[in-house]
């Protein structure tokens, strides 16, 4: 094995390392010693995940979670810790608290909005089906005045008239 010397880029690399064990373990965490810190002791040994550290012959390091072929691997145990936080200071908790609702007013608001304009669109359907319905008991009296009989001074006016309902009835009922 050649012998590297520790540039900022095997820092790196070393960094990565220890970044991607941390996505392996899925939601646990590396015990380090500020995770130590904060862990509760538990009354038994924890949970803990096993990963194979394997090395290719030009330097590249991989993980997994089988051993590796053609190749020696490392084999490292990760153990499941549950970390606590830190309680948060007041400041936070207030900011939060008025984030918190000026998000609730803000969706309030939304929904009123909303709720506003359905009933005005409830109320425009009402309106135009009460149109409806007025323009087509006005269509039927016209008619039937005009089969029983008008005189004729009156024949422009009803053909007007019946027009107007006719359009009427086109625009509020179809």
């Amino acid at each position: 094995m050649v012998h590297r010397s520790k540039t900022p880029v095997h820092y790196f690399r070393k960094l990565t390392n220890a970044c991607t064990l941390a996505i392996l373990g899925a939601g646990t965490a590396m015990a380090g010693a500020q995770d130590r810190a904060q862990a509760q002791p538990p009354a038994t040994a924890p949970p803990a995940t096993i990963v194979y550290r394997c090395e290719t012959p030009n330097g590249d390091i991989h993980f997994a979670d089988t051993p590796c072929r053609n190749q020696p691997s490392q084999k490292l145990r990760i153990e499941h810790y549950t970390v606590f936080s830190t309680p948060m200071d007041p400041r936070s908790v207030a900011r939060l608290a008025d984030i918190s609702s000026r998000l609730e007013r803000d969706r309030k608001a939304r929904l009123s909005k909303k709720q506003a304009e359905r009933d005005r669109r409830t109320r425009a359907a009402q309106q135009t089906s009460a149109n409806c319905d007025a323009a087509r008991a006005g269509l039927v009296r016209l008619r039937l005045r005009k089969k029983s009989g008008y005189p004729l001074r009156d024949a422009q006016a009803l053909e007007t008239q019946e027009q107007s309902l006719q359009r009427q009835v086109q625009t509020n009922c179809d």
